[in-house]
């Protein structure tokens, strides 16, 4: 999903050094080795959540409503709108900013 991968590589770009380098090593590795399952913005942009929320968050709510081989999505997110949306959806859902102290 180059939606989510240009986030998580935005975000981590926040991150001070040494821990930047090793978190984009790792980001780098993840990418080269797996498949990426594309999902349309149309999918994001149908969704009730894209005005308020925007585009990489509606098409990741949408992505939590599909399954693979009985396997159900968990968000794994540090935005709170996106967090409370997505509970508030039934979706699974770890907030980040619940952990932070």
């Amino acid at each position: 999903m180059p939606h989510v991968l240009t986030e998580v590589s935005s975000f981590s770009r926040h991150i001070k050094n040494p821990a930047r380098r090793e978190v984009q090593a790792k980001l780098r590795r993840l990418i080269q080795t797996t498949t990426e399952i594309p999902i349309e913005s149309i999918y994001g942009a149908e969704r009730e959540e894209f005005e308020e929320l925007g585009l990489t968050d509606a098409v990741l709510l949408h992505f939590c409503t599909l399954e693979s081989a009985g396997i159900r999505c968990t968000l794994l997110t540090a935005d709170a709108n996106l967090a409370l949306r997505a509970e508030s959806l039934g979706y699974g859902v770890i907030y980040y900013g619940d952990l932070r102290s």
